[in-house]
């Protein structure tokens, strides 16, 4: 395993954008939901996640590292999604 140095996080709206062809994704939210995801069993590229709050309760959320155009994990800047139900990518419970 290597290790990770994250510089810092920054949380982007599902909507952010960038420039790119009409024929490509361009966002986030796009890229999430062209992500295969068939449930539990079959999660795709969709990773299973325990996400601890403040108050010590837990709650299992499921992420998704992306590899677009500006972004992925061999480029200076990454991108995952995480969200509490891949299937819809409600809009509060997802980041």
């Amino acid at each position: 395993m290597r290790d990770l140095h994250v510089g810092y996080v920054l949380a982007l709206k599902p909507s952010h954008a960038w420039y790119h062809p009409e024929t490509e994704i361009g966002s986030f939210q796009e890229a999430a939901q062209e992500a295969r995801w068939e449930g539990t069993g079959h999660p795709g590229r969709w990773i299973k996640v325990t996400r601890t709050f403040r108050d010590g309760s837990s709650q299992d959320w499921w992420a998704l590292e992306l590899d677009i155009r500006p972004f992925g994990p061999d480029k200076p800047e990454r991108v995952v999604v995480a969200t509490t139900d891949p299937a819809t990518l409600p809009d509060l419970s997802t980041f």
